[in-house]
């Protein structure tokens, strides 16, 4: 399952981008009950903490524009691991953010959901 998903056109994390810019408290979809993030030195546990603590950001309207990622096997069971670099533009007037956010991604049913992820602004 990793090695299909490593020849796609990083669908995922396309449409993952796409609902935080566009509807971020639908983010919560990403995400189960066991997920862990750690967004700059905030940890969350679980989909619905996860959730608050995106849609609480000081962040109005934001648009990810990514500049690149890497994926590769993460185990046996059909996990990836995911590396995405990127620019933060928080509007007209604001200056754009470097980020890097990390996702290990696990199968679910015919899909994945975000296990980890690791956010940060540099």
């Amino acid at each position: 399952m990793a090695d299909k998903w490593l020849t796609t056109d990083g669908s995922f994390i396309k449409h993952y981008y796409q609902v935080f810019d566009n509807d971020r408290p639908a983010v919560y979809k990403f995400y189960k009950d066991n997920s862990m993030m750690l967004w700059d030195t905030t940890p969350c546990h679980g989909a619905t903490s996860i959730a608050e603590k995106l849609t609480s950001l000081p962040l109005p309207k934001v648009l990810h524009h990514i500049q690149g990622f890497d994926a590769m096997p993460s185990n046996d069971e059909g996990g990836v691991l995911v590396l995405v670099k990127g620019v933060l533009l928080r509007g007209e007037t604001e200056p754009a953010m470097k980020f890097v956010q990390s996702f290990q991604l696990l199968p679910d049913g015919d899909g994945y959901f975000i296990f980890n992820d690791i956010f940060r602004i540099h």
